[in-house]
């Protein structure tokens, strides 16, 4: 694929969706990254989703740095999961129950992020992109996902101290995806992406298969081939090591270790899985790009091979 498919998308893909089928977990999300690496590398996730079928909505804000992993233990964990769907929702212009609010200020360009839960963390912020949508779909099947990276800009307070944002980061749209059986499945994979205003790399698969873009120049092409070979920390799990590999449909190729700085062992909302979700920094093209490596697991394979790893399974 030299390019995404996102002429596949009209203005429907940026409101909610009516369920095509009754499966209680079908699943629509909204999720948006950003980071703010000299302030102790600190990263952030902006996730909600609604599950129509179920009748209820859930996620909300984590924010992590290097002094520490355990999500009852970083400076920021709110997420929840069996929360009131908002009357009429709209994706254009919405506020969840966990409190953060999605404004749409130009179709699949532009729009702002709220969050107030004060003395403890408030943001304002608003993500401006710099690309098109990143759709991967089958010919002739219609889209039920997209990536787009971004330039988030604005300012948070985090326990009393004012921070300015400036970074690029992901939005990422899913849609009519009962998720459930790709939980309970081993491997369930890894999402990797890193960007500044004119280069992006985007590397993600399940099992062996590796998906993706490239971009350079400010010119976006996907991955014929792409890799990711990882390290992990022997007490704890988490990657401590990472390369990344690839070559688009134009031949272009790029090849960087990445320099893993912070991280956050982060049970994802709503299912039964966690993410290793570690900040990096990454060099292609002469240019410094900061990203994040989601490396997941549904939490009966990560427990087994953990307690493998220790001698005390089963």
């Amino acid at each position: 694929m030299a390019e995404g498919q996102e002429a596949l998308l009209t203005d429907a893909e940026e409101t909610f969706h009516e369920p095509p089928t009754e499966k209680w977990f079908e699943h629509e999300t909204s999720w948006f990254s950003f980071y703010v690496p000299e302030e102790r590398h600190l990263g952030a996730w902006v996730f909600n989703y609604i599950r129509p079928n179920a009748g209820v909505s859930g996620g909300g804000v984590a924010l992590w740095d290097d002094t520490g992993f355990f999500h009852f233990e970083v400076p920021y964990y709110r997420h929840y999961a069996a929360m009131p769907i908002p009357p009429n929702p709209d994706l254009r212009d919405i506020t969840f129950p966990s409190g953060v609010s999605i404004k749409m200020l130009e179709s699949f360009k532009r729009y702002h992020l709220g969050f107030n839960d004060s003395p403890r963390l408030t943001f304002d912020l608003e993500f401006d992109a710099v690309m098109k949508p990143w759709v991967d779909t089958p010919e002739g099947t219609p889209p039920v996902h997209f990536d787009q990276m971004g330039h988030v800009t604005g300012e948070l307070v985090l326990h009393g101290k004012t921070i300015r944002v400036d970074s690029y980061g992901m939005r990422d749209r899913s849609w009519h995806r009962p998720r459930s059986d790709r939980w309970e499945s081993p491997g369930v994979g890894a999402y990797t992406c890193a960007a500044d205003a004119t280069t992006a790399l985007f590397v993600m698969g399940f099992g062996p298969k590796k998906k993706g873009f490239l971009m350079l120049d400010g010119e976006r092409s996907g991955l014929v081939e792409g890799s990711r070979t990882i390290e992990r920390d022997p007490d704890h799990g988490y990657v401590t090591k990472m390369r990344l590999a690839g070559t688009d449909a134009l031949g272009r190729s790029f090849d960087t270790e990445c320099e893993c700085t912070s991280r956050i062992a982060m049970p994802i909302p709503g299912v039964s899985g966690i993410c290793w979700n570690t900040l990096f920094r990454a060099e292609v093209d002469g240019h410094e790009i900061w990203g994040e490596d989601q490396d997941f697991w549904n939490t009966y394979e990560w427990s087994e091979t953990r307690r493998r790893q220790r001698g005390i399974f089963p």
